[in-house]
């Protein structure tokens, strides 16, 4: 594993006013968060809450035509002019919903692609051996293709090349999706060990207890709206809260 991320606690990603629109539908309203290097902020909240649209609009990539209204910034950057792939190569990755990996080709193929950045500068950067480190199970499949991979198999995957690619802030929507209840505990558990190491992650779950077990805080989303935010402690130790908010999305995820 190799990182030359450094200050922990200081702001890595932000956004103030962030708003997402879909054909005169609104998705998300006037979204401010802040991300601190190596600390996880988890964003809860049942389907069609506005969790994607804003990790989305995050990156400012969409599968719809979206129309994205307010200011992105990374590491004191201000990138809300950027494309999707200028984000990317700044330091801004997403994993989206859906582990997108190339099929046809295998595991070792895929992370091949991956090209590192030249400048590692308050980057997470990841080595091949640390990626199948991080995911022992990558490297016993590694002559596998993408489509012979089980969904927790692509979804490690997906998370190994978006690391090897050095992300300052890493955007992950909804890894636990069609995984088995240990996989996720797994996998949520081995990117914590990465934030405890200086990653920055914005970790888009609608599984509250997995991601409460792991996030440092929380924010809730309802109907495109930031409802709730505190620390991960405030919202496992308010019983108001866990039946208000959490009982509902565990249901949810259930």
């Amino acid at each position: 594993m190799s990182s030359t991320a450094n200050s922990t606690g200081t702001e890595v990603l932000s956004c103030a006013g962030l708003g997402v629109h879909y054909a005169g539908s609104v998705a998300l309203q006037s979204m401010d968060l802040t991300l601190r290097r190596g600390r996880m902020v988890g964003v809860l909240g049942a389907n069609g809450a506005g969790k994607s649209s804003l990790v989305n609009a995050l990156a400012n990539w969409s599968r719809g035509d979206a129309t994205v209204s307010g200011r992105v910034r990374l590491d004191g950057r201000d990138i809300s002019a950027l494309a999707p792939h200028l984000r990317a190569k700044a330091g801004l990755l997403l994993v989206p919903e859906g582990r997108n990996v190339f099929g046809t080709l295998t595991v070792e193929d895929n992370l091949g692609l991956v090209v590192p950045p030249k400048d590692r500068d308050g980057r997470f950067v990841l080595s091949l051996a640390a990626a199948y480190e991080l995911f022992p199970r990558l490297g016993e499949r590694r002559r596998h293709k993408g489509m012979q991979l089980s969904g927790g198999e692509r979804q490690m995957l997906a998370i190994a090349c978006a690391l090897m690619a050095g992300p300052k802030a890493l955007l992950l929507d909804e890894p636990s999706i069609g995984l088995a209840p240990m996989l996720v505990v797994d996998m949520l558990e081995r990117i914590r060990t990465l934030v405890d190491a200086g990653l920055s992650v914005l970790l888009v779950e609608q599984n509250a207890q997995a991601a409460l077990k792991v996030v440092d805080e929380v924010i809730v989303l309802e109907r495109g709206v930031k409802t709730l935010e505190g620390s991960a402690a405030e919202f496992r130790d308010d019983q108001r809260i866990a039946q208000a908010y959490l009982g509902a999305s565990e249901g949810a995820a259930k």
